[in-house]
């Protein structure tokens, strides 16, 4: 159960590192991407088109590894308690909720920068 407990946490460290690194990668991103609209840069165009397409696809890939650490750690559980009902109760309830901010970001980031991407 110990080893189960660790991978557990070692997942959850890589979701924390993902999502870390990418809202700051995602800040320098949007102040560049202001800063072309303010005429603070050269190659506007160039550059309000690549702006949002890395931002987008830096969005995408952290939910990508989000989605992977939690696959994982259901694999892990499931492999600890093949007989687990999954529950819906209000524990069942948390657990999913306790996720919406893994997954929110990096989907409300990608739908933000698309929207940039196509305007």
């Amino acid at each position: 159960m110990a080893e189960l407990k660790d991978r557990i946490v070692h997942e959850e460290e890589l979701i924390h590192r993902r999502l870390g690194w990418m809202l700051a990668f995602q800040g320098f991103l949007f102040a560049s991407y202001s800063k072309v609209f303010a005429g603070s840069l050269a190659l506007d165009a160039k550059l309000a088109m690549v702006l949002p397409a890395v931002g987008l696809a830096s969005a995408l890939l952290t939910l990508s590894g989000v989605s992977a650490a939690y696959l994982s750690i259901g694999i892990e559980r499931k492999k600890q308690q093949p007989q687990q009902v999954i529950d819906f109760g209000a524990s069942g309830w948390a657990k999913y909720l306790g996720r919406l901010n893994a997954f929110g970001l990096p989907i409300i980031l990608s739908i933000a920068w698309l929207y940039l991407l196509c305007s």
